[in-house]
């Protein structure tokens, strides 16, 4: 089928039935401003400066990891927090010119 006869029969198939009979409504893309260049640079800077304060606090590492692992939903391993705490640390290095 192609995408408009496709269309057209879920329209068909979905009418009959009262509680999917919703009218379908069209939907606008409002386009946002473009973030200038200095606000995502503070803000880089300023989730890798929490992290480091994070990462010195007197929260040991394995506990802070233990509890990210603890509030996660499926099972992550300790070396892939790690990682990524790591990264998230680093990331004024990587992305921002001094």
């Amino acid at each position: 089928m192609t995408g408009v006869t496709q269309e057209v029969s879920d329209r068909r198939r979905l009418g009959k039935h009262p509680a999917l009979a919703a009218p379908y409504k069209r939907v606008e893309v409002v386009e946002e401003a473009e973030v200038t260049t200095k606000i995502l640079a503070s803000a880089i800077v300023s989730i890798s400066e929490g992290m480091k304060r994070l990462r010195t606090s007197s929260l040991s590492d394995r506990a802070l990891l233990i509890l990210i692992q603890d509030a996660c939903p499926s099972t992550i391993g300790l070396d892939k927090i790690r990682m990524v705490l790591d990264a998230v640390g680093d990331l004024r290095k990587k992305f921002v010119r001094p």
